[in-house]
């Protein structure tokens, strides 16, 4: 038994729209398209062997964007940044958000437990992931990867850092040969009593944290410290590579006095 032609024929359209390939065998997309409940009940193939293919597709996706998007992070808070992007609960709701749940073909227990979950629906986007390759090599993959990861991996920096307080030291060792510093200072009554925490590095205040213990607003303080100085040397990665840009286009423009 298959699916239902009308409905092949119009799934695959929205997928085509989605990820702005069009398939050569569709049957690609209709298997990344079916859960194994209805594979089970009607004798198709599932999604399965498409989203092995697809997770590796999107961790590698997420990791050539965030490595383009932060030039200063070492591989520690890249790979920090990364499991935010594929968290299953960020994926998931983008995969909502493009409208897969209505694309799934789900078997009728399934059905009977509610709408497709966040879990199901990050499948289907690795799944579609998997099938773009197969069907057209990776150049097929770089367009639904836009659509897809881009908006995550544009607030993926907003979260917090784990262990902020280690990870800056990482940052400031690579970048100024230095460890960060912190200064100490307390606020407040006796009994809502404030902790302040100056962010120092290389004799330069970062910027400050607060919280109700020392080590609260330290931490609080090297997370803010991470995001400026990442911001910062993503500013100065452009400046330079807007700078060589307009020294290559002046050697590159003839001299006044050439015949």
């Amino acid at each position: 038994m298959t699916r239902p032609v009308a409905e092949e024929l119009a799934r695959v359209a929205r997928v085509e729209a989605m990820t702005g390939h069009t398939f050569r065998d569709p049957s690609a997309a209709l298997d990344a398209l079916t859960h194994a409940s209805y594979s089970n009940e009607h004798g198709v193939r599932d999604y399965e062997r498409l989203e092995f293919l697809g997770d590796a597709l999107v961790n590698m996706h997420a990791a050539v964007r965030l490595f383009d998007a932060h030039p200063g992070a070492q591989e520690g808070m890249l790979t920090d940044l990364r499991q935010r992007v594929i968290d299953t609960t960020r994926l998931g709701k983008r995969g909502r958000e493009l409208g897969l749940g209505d694309l799934v073909w789900r078997g009728r227990g399934h059905l009977r437990e509610g709408p497709a979950s966040d879990a199901l629906l990050e499948d289907i986007v690795e799944s579609l992931f998997g099938a773009l390759f197969v069907d057209g090599g990776f150049e097929a993959t770089r367009a639904f990867a836009e659509t897809v990861l881009a908006p995550l991996v544009a607030v993926a920096a907003d979260g917090p850092v784990k262990n902020p307080v280690n990870r800056l030291q990482e940052l400031t060792r690579v970048w100024f040969g230095v460890d960060a510093d912190y200064q100490f200072e307390e606020a407040g009554p006796d009994h809502v009593r404030r902790h302040i925490a100056h962010v120092m590095v290389a004799k330069r205040k970062i910027t400050t944290g607060e919280g109700r213990s020392k080590s609260d607003a330290r931490k609080n303080a090297a997370q803010l410290a991470i995001v400026i100085l990442d911001r910062e040397a993503s500013e100065a990665a452009a400046a330079a590579e807007a700078a060589a840009a307009n020294e290559a286009e002046a050697a590159a423009e003839p001299s006044p006095d050439a015949p």
